[in-house]
């Protein structure tokens, strides 16, 4: 029995090593290469699906400016001028930092002010409605939740 319990634990630590050298590998793999000088990415206007937009004509840009080897997390700046009011559905978890401007926020029940400085935090699957006054600029990252995650606030309510 002692046998089979050590076997046991050496086929697991000898999988998680493979498993781990493997990630190594592929993730060396796929990053790119260091920035040798600077480069220009300026923020691209784009149209909001109309479904979306509740109140004015938001004028939104945006640029990724950075994606991780796994492709699962992906960085980026994002502007948009108000007056104007819209629904966000968030298609990752999403981490934002305001940088400029302001933004009123109606998310799962409570009311919040974005002010430059402030970071927020939205689950995948969830909406946000956006109210911008004049003027809002947040840098954001993306990472996708997997399955389990999803999975796992359905059941607890943790959306």
């Amino acid at each position: 029995m002692k046998k089979t319990v050590i076997a046991f634990a050496c086929g697991v630590l000898v999988t998680l090593a493979a498993v781990t050298a493997y990630d190594a590998v592929e993730h060396v793999e796929r990053m790119p290469d260091p920035s040798e000088a600077s480069i220009s990415m300026p923020l691209a206007s784009y149209e909001a699906p109309e479904a979306r937009v509740t109140q004015g004509k938001p004028n939104f840009r945006g640029t990724a400016y950075a994606t991780s080897a796994d492709g699962k997390t992906v960085s980026g700046i994002w502007a948009a001028d108000g007056p104007s009011t819209f629904d966000w559905t968030y298609a990752g978890d999403e981490a934002v930092y305001i940088q400029e401007g302001l933004a009123e926020v109606s998310y799962q029940g409570r009311k919040f002010t974005l002010k430059p400085g402030d970071h927020a935090f939205f689950h995948v699957g969830t909406v946000a409605t956006w109210t911008v006054p004049q003027h809002v600029r947040k840098s954001w990252t993306v990472h996708g939740a997997n399955r389990l995650v999803r999975w796992w606030r359905d059941m607890t309510d943790g959306a």
